[in-house]
């Protein structure tokens, strides 16, 4: 309920107290922790919930950033746990172990090309450019969360369950659920009855690598992560529309093309989502390299301008060509 409806009634009417504050005080830990977590939007109250247990079980005063990165790095934060059940936290320099499962699209799509399709506002402005250059260059289309009927996606991703629930309704027919591996069946089958797959990494901040298909960080945002799963999936080219990047663009302070209406604005927070997905995307073009395929090439209008190729190039070479 609270995921579903009262976040953006409360927005809509500002009404009662504070989420953050209720959690925090409910767990008598700093209210830090409770507003960092829901600023992120990556984690569903009951991701939150777990958290918190952890924090107050390891009688922290005051606020760390470190104990909280520290939880997300070692996933203890937005992964299946039973139901009623709190994960007692390893030690320091212990590993966890997710029980992951296998990925079963390893090199599904070998040798092809692929294009990602962000949610930044240049995936509606550019809309009629992206239709032709998939018409004439038929790549396998990875989309995420919200695409409104502009794009059906063959894969269609959700890797955050508030996400999920708010859109998952409006995916097309003919696309393919992938899933995030920290979603539980009991959770997908409450909002959907659609055959899926499950999209298999381990959800923590660590660099990019790959082992037996498994991408071993959550880089930050679905667009990134499809990146990731593109090469996976056995990727020639990696083509990236939409992705605007968090600043560096006049888009009057849209990070999507369309609206969600607790979107964070912290300027710091933005700033350092911006860096970080530069940084993963910069390690996902260096492990596709190494490998011989070309890298990513953003065809839309970016912030992030090392990738930036334009999509009028590639119109043009097919007619030329």
């Amino acid at each position: 309920m609270i995921d579903r409806h009262f976040l953006r009634q409360q927005q809509e009417t500002p009404w009662g107290y504070q989420l953050p504050y209720m959690l925090s005080g409910m767990f008598n830990v700093h209210p830090n922790y409770s507003s960092d977590l829901v600023a992120r939007r990556e984690y569903a109250i009951e991701d939150i919930w777990k958290a918190l247990q952890i924090i107050q079980g390891q009688s922290s005063v005051g606020f760390s950033k470190d104990l909280l990165e520290d939880l997300i790095e070692r996933g203890l934060v937005g992964s299946p746990v039973a139901k009623g059940r709190v994960r007692t936290p390893p030690s320091k320099n212990s590993e966890i172990e997710e029980p992951l499962g296998e990925a079963s699209y390893v090199n599904r799509h070998a040798g092809r090309d692929f294009i990602v399709l962000g949610n930044g506002p240049t995936l509606r402005d550019h809309a009629a450019q992206i239709g032709e250059f998939i018409e004439r260059y038929d790549p396998v289309v990875l989309g995420a969360n919200f695409l409104g009927g502009l794009f059906a996606a063959q894969y269609h991703a959700f890797n955050n369950k508030r996400r999920f629930v708010d859109y998952v309704g409006q995916v097309d027919a003919d696309s393919k659920l992938l899933l995030g591996s920290n979603f539980d069946q009991a959770f997908i089958r409450e909002h959907t009855d659609r055959d899926f797959e499950a999209l298999v990494f381990k959800n923590r901040v660590a660099d990019f690598s790959v082992s037996d298909g498994v991408i071993s960080t959550n880089c930050r945002t679905i667009s990134t992560l499809l990146c990731g799963v593109a090469l996976v999936m056995g990727a020639q080219r990696i083509f990236v529309v939409g992705m605007d990047g968090y600043i560096g663009l006049d888009t009057a302070g849209c990070v999507h093309w369309y609206e969600e209406a607790d979107e964070t604005t912290d300027p710091e927070f933005i700033l350092e989502k911006h860096h970080s997905n530069y940084h993963y995307l910069d390690q996902i073009n260096e492990y596709g390299l190494a490998r011989g395929i070309e890298g990513i090439h953003i065809l839309t209008p970016t912030g992030y301008a090392k990738f930036y190729k334009g999509i009028s190039n590639y119109l043009e070479l097919a007619v030329t060509g």
